[in-house]
């Protein structure tokens, strides 16, 4: 059936399997067998896919739970503070500049800890969301 066996290795792990199911093979069909070395190519540059990390799964959580908590209090801190301005009149105008501060700061960090964490997608998102924030804390900001 064969007579020569070319086997193209790249120094890697995977030779040595290549090289045992190829040696049975040879035998089997009494072929010769001819190695040759080829540059480090997709299995040694792609071998890292192959490895899946065991502790992504629970940096997955950490961080979706870090961006509710955060997400969480700004659209539950600043509607607070709004309201609390509207009720307590003598010191209003501190509690609109920090409700107007916030307003900014929620969505931001939010983004800084998408971004941290190699979401850049999320991290967009929360970039676009803290600058649609700008007209609510400018018209918070004047009242």
């Amino acid at each position: 059936m064969y007579t020569k066996i070319l086997v193209p290795l790249e120094n890697t792990p995977y030779d040595e399997a290549i090289i045992a199911h190829v040696r049975g093979l040879a035998k089997l069909c009494g072929a010769s067998v001819v190695l040759i070395h080829v540059a480090d190519g997709f299995a040694a540059r792609m071998a890292f896919a192959v490895e899946k990390d065991p502790d992504e799964p629970a940096r997955r959580t950490h961080f979706h739970l870090k961006l509710v908590a955060v997400t969480l209090a700004w659209l539950v801190t600043v509607p607070l503070l709004l309201v609390y301005g509207f009720t307590i009149a003598r010191q209003a105008e501190r509690v609109f500049d920090l409700a107007a501060y916030l307003t900014m700061l929620g969505p931001f960090v939010a983004a800084v800890i998408a971004t941290k964490n190699h979401r850049f997608g999320w991290g967009g998102a929360f970039i676009v969301l803290t600058l649609l924030m700008a007209l609510p804390a400018a018209a918070i900001f004047r009242f």
